[in-house]
């Protein structure tokens, strides 16, 4: 059974509500606008709603702590979906996503042939379908980098969207890993699907079970799990070699970056989407 969490906020305060549900909805987040405010609709398995529950509350009370205009009534309700229905209603408004010349298509969609690098998803479980702004960064900067016969990584992989990128602009070896097991069959699932099953997929919390060493480390994580994961990412980083993060919050980038800046780490490049920033960093 999928569940709808409701929030209503004003029209200035959509996106940092939705920012919220994105980070916990496995399935979505959608925006209705009434005359003079907004609904963000989030969707999310009923046996994991509860449980993520009470992080989503402290996430909109520090919110409203902090929070520099009007959040509107903030009021929030939860409902039953078919979730049979929900989804072919979904899939009918779905679209290509583009970030530079790398084009996301859901697998229900043809390709059209226009030159650019096609990767192919099932986002009915979306671990990350391209919409948000942080993996987008990610695939602008895997795009600016020679990635021709070097070997990434993929951490908190998700859908595997970013693996499958690193391997389409020539990668010779890619692995990816996440916590959450049905995002790793996910992953597996769309690498195969793209032609790339070779692309080493596995299940690894605090990267204990990642032992090589890469030319690029892509982490598209939480700011928190990036700050806890930072030695283990310089750890798996060739000399040479760049680590991507991404996933964070403007707010909360200075207090990220400074844990890898105390690393040793260099910034070579940042990139700014919204609410969202990620760095490129070397040493």
């Amino acid at each position: 059974m999928l569940k709808e969490l409701t929030i209503s906020t004003t029209f200035v305060a959509q996106d940092l509500i939705s920012d919220i549900l994105y980070r916990y909805s496995h399935d979505g987040v959608n925006i209705e606008e009434e005359l003079s405010f907004v609904k963000v609709k989030a969707y999310f398995d009923a046996d994991k709603l509860d449980e993520i529950m009470p992080a989503i509350l402290n996430e909109i009370e520090t919110l409203k702590d902090n929070a520099v205009f009007d959040l509107g009534l903030l009021e929030m309700s939860i409902n039953d979906v078919n979730e049979n229905l929900w989804y072919e209603e979904w899939k009918k408004d779905y679209r290509p996503i583009e970030v530079g010349n790398i084009k996301i298509i859901p697998n229900w969609l043809e390709d059209s042939a226009d030159g650019k690098i096609s990767i192919k998803i099932d986002p009915n479980q979306s671990f990350g379908s391209g919409e948000h702004e942080s993996t987008q960064m990610c695939l602008e900067f895997l795009q600016e980098i020679p990635l021709q016969d070097k070997k990434v990584v993929d951490v908190g992989c998700g859908s595997g969207i970013l693996a499958i990128a690193a391997k389409a602009l020539g990668a010779d070896e890619v692995e990816a890993y996440d916590i959450d097991e049905n995002a790793v069959k996910n992953a597996k699932k769309n690498a195969k699907y793209n032609g790339y099953a070779d692309i080493k997929v596995g299940n690894s919390n605090k990267l204990n079970k990642v032992k090589g060493i890469f030319d690029v480390v892509v982490a598209n994580i939480t700011s928190e799990v990036l700050k806890s994961l930072a030695k283990d990412l310089d750890r798996c980083m060739s000399l040479g070699g760049c680590v991507i993060i991404s996933g964070i919050l403007v707010e909360l980038e200075k207090e990220v970056i400074e844990v890898f800046l105390k690393l040793g780490f260099n910034v070579q490049g940042r990139k700014q989407k919204g609410e969202w920033v990620a760095f490129r960093l070397t040493k």
